[in-house]
């Protein structure tokens, strides 16, 4: 009796364990494809709110608070390689404004600054919206 493995016992172990490493390499990619995502998530978070911050400190009488579609003055912000575009809208409601804010930022796909609230919904880049109201102040 020999012995040892056979050939066909030495490739299939073979191709079993590479199974094994494409497995955790495809799932190390989407564990840092979702690290980044998280990260440009957070950023334009902050940017949102940091937005929303300084609204609330204006009063509801200045041209940021006409009812339409604005850009950010500072259109784009730079993070990294990240390209981060801010916009907003603003509606007149009976108690006050309601103010949509948006950010948009290059992931895969090239952000421009959006003319309008449909443009940037009719594109594929990815975007968050935060929503606030602003109370007329009596």
């Amino acid at each position: 009796m020999k012995k040892g493995f056979t050939l066909i016992e030495v490739l299939i172990s073979l191709c079993i364990l590479m199974i094994c490493i494409l497995a955790f390499t495809k799932m190390n990619l989407a564990c840092i494809h979702a690290r980044a995502y998280g990260e440009r998530l957070t950023r334009a978070t902050i940017l949102g709110n940091t937005k929303l911050c300084e609204l609330r400190a204006q009063s509801l009488t200045l041209s940021d608070f006409h009812e339409g579609w604005h850009q950010d003055r500072n259109n784009p912000f730079k993070d990294g390689e990240t390209t981060f575009y801010r916009f907003w809208t603003s509606f007149d409601r009976i108690y006050g404004k309601d103010v949509i804010i948006f950010v948009a930022w290059d992931d895969k796909t090239r952000v421009r600054d959006f003319s309008s609230l449909e443009e940037l919904k009719s594109s594929s880049c990815a975007c968050i919206h935060l929503e606030e109201a602003f109370l007329n102040q009596r």
